[in-house]
């Protein structure tokens, strides 16, 4: 694969991510102001997208990360995730925190190749079941 492209999301960004990713397009240019949307792009087109959150305004939180299926299985999954943990460790976070529905077994599966450890979960009132939870110990990436 040639070379990825990973930065953080700007307004120019917002259509494409306003159809790729389920929340509405003023939360989405709020979180590109606030440095919450990284995308990552092969050959100036965009492939994918990571979106944290702040649990309690503090402690980051991987809310979504989308690869488009033709390109995922090729490591841009796990260049997002590393962009993202060095740029946290930066800020002096320690931890990453994510989660996946209970019956997602790839996704389950990735979090764990990735690093991630369960946590705990929550029971959802809607139709999806259980919340697994996960956490990641960030280290500083060496550069």
């Amino acid at each position: 694969m040639n070379k990825l492209t990973m930065r953080f999301a700007n307004k120019k960004d917002i259509n494409w991510l306003a159809t790729n990713d389920h929340i509405q397009r003023k939360i989405i240019k709020r979180k590109i102001e606030q440095k919450e949307i990284i995308v990552t792009q092969l050959q100036n087109k965009l492939i994918g997208f990571i979106r944290i959150e702040f649990l309690w305004s503090m402690v980051p939180y991987m809310a979504m990360i989308k690869v488009k299926k033709e390109y995922q299985k090729q490591g841009v999954g796990k260049s997002l995730l590393q962009f993202i943990e060095k740029y946290l460790v930066k800020k002096g976070h320690k931890t990453l925190f994510t989660s996946s529905v209970a019956n997602e077994k790839e996704p389950q599966k990735w979090h764990k190749y990735m690093g991630f450890k369960k946590c705990g979960y929550i029971d959802h009132i809607q139709k999806e079941g259980r919340e697994i939870f996960f956490y990641k110990n960030l280290r500083r990436a060496r550069d």
